[in-house]
């Protein structure tokens, strides 16, 4: 009896033990897994997962995922639940980490100021009288687009004091007002009272381009205007080289920065400057070549890893960092939070400085991310976005492309 009641005992054991791990896998177990063709999970520890062989097909094309039904097993032997798989296929890039001379042109003029003129019946703000306020985006003057300062000179200048109608965006929503400049009895002529902003240039760092297309992604952030902090509108620019001449080493409270001289001819061309960074074409493929797999998301780990970045003439070069936090769910440039270790870097620049934006930060060999913002009172650290994010927003671009293409 007594052999009797241990067997029951341990029979009892072992099925509440199993049971634990059906439940525990039930909600342990996602109900739908993301991954990639090299990267299939066919375990997950004592959990297995059946049915994705036989169900397998190649993909179409290379963006094209496959999805199918995945039965999830305990020991191989117990059913957990059905899972969703939507498997990618491994996408692998040009990795660049070299700098580059940003010139880019507005579409339509930012207003970075407004300023009061002195009429012979007071001072006045012609701004203001139309509603119009810092950091609004002028787009047509009297029925014409403006996109540069000149041509809004012309264009007021040619009505005087007339009241014009004035079509402007403001947090994305396009707006109607009008505006009369005002005769200024200091200047002696009419003025409009406002300074705008309709060009920008600078130093960034390229993170990666595609081999066949030539779409390149760079920067990891967009290029805003200096006083207003909005994202300027492109409406053309271009990518030149650019020869790094030294660098403005950071300290607590002070960004540093890197210097160089740009080169005339362009090496390629813009095509949006967005949150997660500018993105173009090349005209020619780079004559260095290092071809890297885009890490997932779900790849990245705290830990080592290194920058590739350019701060002196030698071109880029590897540099060993640490990534400390990763924030999945901010899809703008603050997916992880990184750390420079590397003490030639710390030598040289301080940390991370202005110009280093872009730069490719690797992991067990794979693109994880590029480098986007300094800590101002840390230079040794500051933020990056993740690889995979800026590799869906080349996806997005290079589809519109072929739509504007056909």
């Amino acid at each position: 009896m007594k052999i009797i009641r241990s067997v029951q005992a341990a029979l009892c054991l072992a099925m509440v033990t199993i049971w634990g791990f059906l439940l525990f896998g039930f909600f342990a177990v996602p109900n739908e897994i993301v991954t990639v063709s090299d990267a299939v999970p066919t375990h997950r520890g004592m959990y297995s997962m059946e049915g994705f062989a036989q169900t397998r097909k190649k993909a179409k094309s290379v963006d094209e995922p496959e999805n199918f039904e995945v039965t999830v097993k305990f020991l191989g032997t117990f059913p957990v639940k059905q899972t969703t798989m939507t498997v990618n296929q491994r996408r692998y890039v040009d990795v660049s980490g070299e700098v580059f001379g940003l010139r880019m042109y507005t579409s339509g003029v930012v207003i970075v100021s407004t300023d009061r003129v002195e009429t012979p019946q007071g001072a006045v703000s012609p701004a203001d009288q139309a509603g119009l306020k810092r950091g609004d985006i002028l787009l047509e003057v009297n029925h014409r687009s403006v996109n540069s300062h000149t041509e809004l000179s012309e264009q007021l200048s040619a009505y005087a004091g007339t009241p014009i109608p004035v079509v402007y965006e403001r947090a994305g929503e396009r707006r109607n007002t009008t505006f009369a400049p005002a005769y200024s009895v200091t200047k002696q002529r009419y003025m409009a009272g406002m300074w705008v902003r309709d060009s920008a240039a600078g130093i960034g760092t390229l993170t990666f381009y595609d081999p066949e297309s030539l779409l390149f992604a760079g920067l990891g952030h967009a290029v805003c205007d200096l006083d207003t902090g909005e994202v300027l509108p492109l409406y053309n620019g271009d990518l030149v080289r650019c020869e790094i001449t030294g660098c403005l080493k950071g300290s607590s409270g002070h960004a540093g920065e890197l210097c160089g001289t740009f080169q005339s001819d362009p090496i390629g061309e813009l095509y949006c400057n967005d949150a997660q960074g500018v993105y173009g074409r090349l005209y020619q493929r780079s004559a260095e070549k290092n071809r890297l797999p885009v890490a997932l998301s779900s790849e990245v780990r705290t830990g080592k890893a290194e920058l590739l970045a350019t701060v002196n003439g030698n071109g880029p070069e590897y540099y060993d960092v640490e990534i400390e936090k990763l924030s999945p769910e901010d899809s703008q440039f603050r997916n992880m939070v990184i750390r420079v270790t590397d003490e030639r870097l710390l030598g040289q620049t301080g940390g991370i400085v202005q110009g280093m934006s872009g730069s490719p930060i690797v992991q067990n060999r794979m693109l994880v991310g590029a480098v986007t913002h300094v800590f101002v009172n840390e230079p040794q650290r500051g933020y990056a976005i993740f690889g995979e994010t800026m590799l869906q927003k080349m996806k997005i671009i290079a589809e519109a492309a072929e739509k504007q293409a056909s």
